[in-house]
C-alpha cells in the first residue's frame, strides 16, 4: 500500500490536536456531513465512542467521539476542551474542520504539511521491509537509484549510513507501545 494511502490513526494522548467530540440533538442545519468525506475517512469504534481520521495522505484532522455517533448521517458537533494546554491545539482543530467542512479541501494555509512526514514514511517502509526480510541491500536499492554492483557499501556509503538511520528509527518506532495507535 503506498504510504498517502495508510490512515494511522494515533491516540489523543499521542495527537494533541485530537478533538473531542459529542453528537448532540439539534434542529439547526449547522450539521458535518462525513458521507462527503468517504475516501478520506477511516473510523475505530471503541468502547466509549468512535475514534475519527479524516486524511488524504499529507494533511489529517482527528476527532474523538465521545458521545452519539458520526456514522448516522449528518451530526451536530459540540466540543470539548478542557484546560488551557488543550485550548490551542483544540482551536486549531476546530478551525480545519469548519474549513474542510466548508471547502471540501485541505487547503495548505489550514493543514500545514508536517516537514518530517516524509522521513517517517520511509521509516515505515523500511520497518515493513525489514519485517519481510529484506536487507540494508535491498532496502537501498527500493529507496534510491543504486547501481547493481556488489560492493554498494564502499561504492555508496552515504546510502548505507542513511538506511542504517532509518532502520534505528524504524525499530524505535516499533518499540513503542502498540497502545498509542489504534488498528
Amino acid at each position: 500500500m503506498p504510504a498517502v494511502e495508510a490512515k494511522p490513526l494515533f491516540l489523543r494522548d499521542i495527537d494533541k490536536s485530537t478533538l473531542q467530540c459529542e453528537v448532540v440533538p439539534s434542529s439547526l442545519s449547522d450539521r458535518f456531513d462525513l458521507s462527503v468525506f468517504d475516501p478520506w475517512t477511516k473510523i475505530v469504534h471503541r468502547q466509549g465512542g468512535e475514534h475519527l481520521l479524516l486524511t488524504n495522505g499529507f494533511q489529517a484532522l482527528r476527532l474523538d467521539i465521545c458521545g452519539g455517533t458520526i456514522t448516522s448521517g449528518p451530526a451536530y458537533l459540540s466540543y470539548r476542551i478542557m484546560g488551557v494546554q488543550d485550548a490551542t491545539p483544540a482551536a486549531r482543530t476546530i478551525l480545519q474542520l469548519a474549513h474542510l467542512a466548508r471547502t471540501h479541501t485541505f487547503s495548505h494555509s489550514v493543514f500545514p504539511i508536517e516537514q518530517r512526514a516524509e522521513r517517517w514514511i520511509t521509516a515505515l517502509r523500511v520497518h515493513d521491509a525489514l519485517a519481510e526480510g529484506a536487507t540494508h541491500q535491498d532496502i537501498a536499492r527500493s529507496l534510491y537509484t543504486l547501481g547493481s554492483s556488489g560492493r554498494w557499501r564502499v561504492e555508496s556509503p552515504s546510502y548505507r549510513l542513511r538506511v542504517q538511520r532509518l532502520a534505528a528509527a524504524a525499530r524505535r518506532c516499533a518499540q513503542a507501545s502498540p497502545a498509542l495507535w489504534f488498528h
